[in-house]
């Protein structure tokens, strides 16, 4: 398991973080006595004249912020059930590489390897 792919998963993990903090404080103030339907009605975009899906999830995530986010983790779990098998040979080379520390003393018996368990 080479470094950059660790950083890359703690990378991705943040920018969804972020992205959920940033979506969260672009919903303008409203009053507690207005209650909204969650999820919007499809009709409610108003977008039935655009063209194309980009069009329509662009104009969709400029009325609702959060659509950006739902989109994005989405993407993450089409993304994951393509490369599951990737993930758990993986965590398999994490869990060997881990053996073989504790084998030569490098690591205290009994631990384990957190970025393996995450795979």
């Amino acid at each position: 398991m080479n470094p950059i792919n660790t950083r890359c998963v703690f990378g991705l993990a943040l920018v969804l973080l972020l992205l959920g903090v940033w979506s969260g404080s672009a919903w303008p103030a409203m009053p507690t006595e207005v209650q909204t339907a969650f999820p919007p009605a499809l009709n409610s975009y108003q977008d039935a004249e655009l063209d194309g899906i980009s069009a329509r999830l662009l104009h969709r995530i400029k009325q609702a912020p959060f659509n950006l986010v739902a989109t994005l983790i989405f993407l993450c779990a089409v993304i994951h059930t393509f490369m599951a098998s990737r993930f758990t040979v993986m965590s398999q080379d994490r869990h060997q590489a881990h053996r073989e520390r504790i084998r030569l003393g490098e690591a205290r018996e009994g631990s384990g390897d957190l970025l393996a368990g995450v795979y």
